[in-house]
């Protein structure tokens, strides 16, 4: 990541920093999965962690793309 930030000009402590604000802001609902059936936890895994990777794998991937690192990690590993 380094070198991808400092070849566009970037300073990598604050993409880095700027990565973990927007991590730490991200509300995830704290749920006790131990006490769910299978259905209810399947649904769960869908609802929360699916739906926000279709949410946010496009605008991941364009951040991969703006430091430059789409061009070292393969599109297909980006997205998988």
């Amino acid at each position: 990541m380094t070198e991808a930030c400092q070849q566009k000009g970037l300073d990598p402590q604050v993409f880095l920093a700027q990565l973990e604000d927007y991590a730490a802001t991200t509300d995830v609902p704290e749920i006790n999965v131990a006490a769910l059936s299978l259905t209810e936890l399947t649904g769960h895994i869908e609802r929360i962690h699916h739906a926000y990777l279709h949410e946010e794998l496009p605008r991941l991937e364009k951040m991969v793309t703006k430091v430059g690192l789409a061009e070292k990690v393969p599109k297909a590993k980006c997205t998988e």
